[in-house]
C-alpha cells in the first residue's frame, strides 16, 4: 500500500513539472476570422466552427490544451488536421488540389468522419445537423460549378 501511495506521490509531481516545459503553440491568428474559401459564404460560420480549429491556422486553443499530457495529443491532432487539409492556406493550392479537397468535403461530412466524436464531445457547437450537412454540400457543389 505504501508503495502505491509513494507511486501516485511521484507520477503526480512528475506531471506537475512537465507543466512548466516550454512548447510551441501552433497555428496563429490572422487579420481575418475566416481563412479562405469561407470568408463571405453563408456556411463560412458553421465550417469553422466544426473545422477551423483543426483545419486552419486559427486553432482557438481550449484551456485543457495547455495541460501535459493532452497538451501533446492535441497539438498532435491539429497538426495532422492541417497537414491533410489547411484552409489558411487554400489560396495557394493548385486548381486540381482546391478541386480535390472539394469533392472529399461532402463525403466526409456526410459519413460522420468529420469532425471527430472526440471532438464534437468538447466543442458541442461544432456538431453538423443534416441542415447543415445539406447547405455545406449546396456550397461545394457551387464552387465546384464556378470552377468548371
Amino acid at each position: 500500500m505504501k508503495g502505491r501511495v509513494s507511486l501516485l506521490a511521484s507520477m503526480a509531481v512528475v506531471l506537475a513539472l512537465l507543466q512548466f516545459l516550454p512548447y510551441k503553440q501552433i497555428g496563429t491568428a490572422h487579420e481575418h476570422r475566416y481563412p479562405e474559401p469561407f470568408r463571405g459564404e453563408q456556411v463560412g460560420g458553421k465550417l469553422q466552427q466544426a473545422c477551423g480549429d483543426c483545419h486552419s491556422n486559427q486553432t482557438i486553443w481550449p484551456w485543457y490544451s495547455h495541460i501535459v499530457p493532452v497538451s501533446g495529443w492535441i497539438r498532435s491532432h491539429v497538426r495532422q488536421g492541417q497537414s491533410q487539409l489547411n484552409f489558411s492556406d487554400w489560396q495557394t493550392y493548385s486548381a486540381a488540389k482546391r478541386r480535390s479537397e472539394l469533392e472529399s468535403i461532402c463525403g466526409i461530412i456526410h459519413t460522420g468522419r468529420m469532425p471527430p466524436g472526440s471532438y464534437t464531445l468538447m466543442h458541442p457547437r461544432a456538431r453538423l445537423s443534416v441542415k447543415d450537412k445539406q447547405a455545406i454540400c449546396s456550397w461545394v457543389n457551387s464552387e465546384l460549378q464556378r470552377d468548371q
